[in-house]
């Protein structure tokens, strides 16, 4: 388990038996995700948006993040790679296998307004 004091709005972590997107064929797997919110005590569940490797354009729902062959300085993330804004899940500590890095801060705040643009237009009024 990893501590709470990492788990900060932004922070990439590794989550244990992440399903694949709804409508999607895929395996459930451990997979990288960005925390919406930072984490308040061991009992919470947190929000976090999928992160995928990119294997062609980007989608509309989806945010590039940055990424070196050497891993980069604060994403680690070593492969072209998209926030998929559209796929929140929600997890418990427990799932929460490794800390891998942070999400930029200008970056974070374009994957929560395109997170909750989707969460509006999937929950109209």
């Amino acid at each position: 388990m990893v501590g709470v004091a990492v788990l900060h709005l932004g922070a990439i972590v590794f989550v244990k038996d992440v399903a694949p997107m709804e409508g999607t064929q895929g395996e459930t797997k451990s997979r990288r995700v960005i925390l919406l919110r930072k984490c308040f005590g061991p009992d919470d569940v947190l929000p976090c948006v999928v992160i995928k490797t990119l294997r062609g354009s980007l989608d509309v729902h989806e945010i590039a993040i940055p990424h070196r062959p050497d891993g980069h300085i604060q994403t680690s993330l070593t492969n072209p790679s998209a926030a998929v804004c559209c796929w929140v899940i929600h997890v418990s500590l427990d799932r929460i296998t490794k800390y891998a890095g942070k999400c930029p801060p200008p970056l974070m705040a374009e994957v929560l307004r395109a997170a909750q643009r989707f969460q509006d237009e999937s929950n109209p009024p």
